[in-house]
């Protein structure tokens, strides 16, 4: 899995769908960069995805709760409080 090499084409797809109005998907699109930023080895800022994320989109802490993608992330002090 090449998520290191990911990281910079999803960064820039989460910039540019943040410039879009009305964009339905936004909060998914950060959803998916913080679960890449995380796998990246970059929990931090994947945290920093998901607050966004989360944010935007409220349903998707569900998913977050049992999404396997986010295992890298679940180390982080403050994901268990994000995500409830």
């Amino acid at each position: 899995k090449q998520y290191v090499k990911a990281l910079p084409l999803m960064e820039s797809t989460a910039e540019a769908a943040a410039t879009v109005e009305g964009y339905t998907a936004l909060g998914e699109v950060f959803y998916d960069l913080a679960a890449i930023r995380g796998m990246a080895g970059k929990p931090k800022e994947g945290m920093e995805a998901l607050k966004r994320a989360l944010a935007i989109n409220p349903k998707l802490r569900q998913q977050a709760l049992k999404d396997g993608d986010l295992d890298p992330l679940r180390k982080e002090a403050e994901f268990n409080e994000v995500v409830r």
